[in-house]
């Protein structure tokens, strides 16, 4: 089941063309899992002022944020993934005792019903980053039975939307000014087909049996392994795998 589940969500957003539709198939996915909506984030170690944050609740967080454009200085979340978090943690735990210049932000989620939900690190080398998938009181056993389902797919949403490098807009994308990424095998170098028989291939599937899964013929999968090694600078299957990991434009 927990396969299944990921495999579906994975395909529907790996078609998506750009940012919105890619955060609204994730927020149809993770609503199944007791999710009500979510927000993410990440900013430079280096430079602090250089971020991306985007939301599928963007009334709330973007007059939040654009209150305090240095939210993250005070951020208990981020302060907790930066000082190394890699599982999930509980948000009410983060935000029991706020430091008081946070402490209006926390009351005006509260106020917006945002009550319950966990925190997924999302992070990459020189990158601070995570996802809050907030619960209603019905649906927190819920979130909290599919936590490993939940990071899984918390760590490919916010891989896509990096590699898609979004502009600000006035529905989820709340503000994106993280600049000088590197951009070797960044998603928006492969097609769909490419990331998705790059994947398989990650799982140990031939290209006979990545054929038969997907309902192409060998050759076709093969033109699409070819086409990723290539775009990836790679000499071999096993190494455009390896780099694709790295740049996070699959997880294995």
């Amino acid at each position: 089941m927990h396969n299944r589940v990921i495999e579906s969500a994975l395909t529907a957003m790996e078609n998506c063309a750009d940012a919105t539709s890619l955060l609204t198939s994730f927020d149809a996915a993770t609503a199944a899992m007791g999710s009500i909506g979510m927000v993410g984030a990440e900013y430079s170690v280096e430079h602090l002022e250089e971020h991306l944050l985007y939301s599928t609740l963007p009334q709330i967080f973007g007059p939040l944020a654009a209150a305090n454009p240095q939210w993250y200085a005070d951020d208990p979340i981020i302060a907790r993934i930066a000082e190394g978090a890699l599982r999930p943690f509980n948000y009410v735990d983060v935000w029991r005792e706020p430091l008081r210049s946070a402490e209006v932000r926390i009351a005006d989620m509260q106020a917006a019903g945002l009550y319950d939900g966990w925190v997924f690190p999302t992070s990459k080398p020189g990158l601070v980053g995570g996802i809050v998938l907030f619960a209603s009181k019905a649906s927190a056993d819920d979130m909290a039975a599919n936590l490993t389902t939940l990071h899984m797919l918390c760590t490919y949403l916010h891989a896509y939307v990096t590699d898609m490098d979004p502009d600000a807009d006035a529905n989820l994308i709340i503000s994106n000014t993280l600049r000088n990424r590197p951009i070797e095998g960044r998603r928006g170098k492969l097609s769909p087909r490419e990331v998705t028989c790059l994947r398989w291939c990650a799982m140990g599937k031939s290209a006979e049996e990545i054929a038969l899964i997907e309902d192409l013929s060998t050759h076709t999968v093969r033109d699409y392994l070819r086409g990723a090694m290539r775009k990836l600078d790679s000499r071999t299957q096993a190494q455009a795998v390896g780099r694709a990991v790295k740049y996070g434009v699959i997880r294995v």
